[in-house]
């Protein structure tokens, strides 16, 4: 595979877009065979095609459909990394509903704060979380039930709201488009061309550890919507701990890892 290639194609199909969320989303989802995720389960590695994202994408726009209750505009989505995470973001969107990744580190006075602020009345989760709102538990979803939907019947939202890390405990909401989404994806042009090792492959594969969290701005971007762009794979984890982390990365030969800056 020439990745050079691939990244040229497919900023061409987005430079020639509408440069929004769907636009993103069906580019994102172009090679259905590529591998999107894998994830330990049990003993064996559970793999997630981008075929099945996409699909399952759709799965839970229509589960949503008759779970969201209120007029708002806005839908919280309070979760983990997961691939539901991912499911739920473009269900929540293509159901016309703006989605707001509510920092779970947060504690529930500021997200509550947060929920207040933009009238949210749904929250679209993967815990009980104590916080207010209608609470939809996607872990209560049965992908195989849902046997058919129809994509033409989906009205797509254009704008995401991400919230700060209120170091200062003054949480700040930060509202990005497509366009602004778009953006920063076309600047990885640059950013392959002078950062060789960001593109580096190992046996074929470029596998991502989804280690920050997707609910924040840098997690969201450099991690998820840069290399989903270019169909390369996540590694999901099951949970924090420095032994999952060590055994994970082993097992699934992670090739890159981005943290914050010390």
């Amino acid at each position: 595979m020439n990745i050079n290639k691939m990244i040229k194609e497919r900023l061409h199909l987005l430079n020639n877009s509408n440069h929004d969320f769907k636009s993103i989303f069906e580019i994102i989802h172009k090679d259905k065979d590529f591998i999107f995720c894998e994830k330990t389960d049990g003993f064996k590695v559970k793999k997630t095609t981008y075929g099945e994202c996409y699909t399952n994408s759709y799965k839970m726009g229509k589960y949503l459909s008759d779970k969201l209750e209120c007029d708002s505009e806005y839908v919280g989505l309070m979760m983990n990394n997961s691939l539901e995470f991912i499911t739920s973001l473009y269900g929540i969107l293509m159901n016309n509903k703006k989605p707001v990744l509510l920092n779970i580190r947060l504690g529930n006075v500021l997200n509550n704060e947060i929920i207040t602020r933009l009238n949210i009345k749904d929250i679209v989760c993967d815990a009980d979380y104590d916080v207010i709102g209608n609470k939809i538990n996607i872990l209560d979803i049965d992908y195989n039930s849902i046997s058919s939907y129809d994509e033409s019947l989906f009205t797509w939202a254009n704008e995401l709201a991400i919230c700060t890390s209120a170091t200062s405990l003054n949480v700040k909401i930060c509202i990005y488009d497509g366009n602004a989404i778009s953006s920063q994806i076309t600047n990885s042009d640059y950013i392959c061309r002078t950062n060789k090792m960001i593109k580096t492959h190992y046996n074929g594969y470029l596998k991502q550890l989804a280690f920050l969290p997707f609910y924040h701005i840098f997690g969201l971007m450099a991690s998820y919507f840069w290399f989903s762009f270019f169909g390369r794979c996540f590694v999901f984890l099951k949970d924090l701990s420095s032994d999952t982390l060590l055994k994970t990365i082993k097992k699934h030969e992670v090739t890159h890892i981005f943290a914050v800056p010390m």
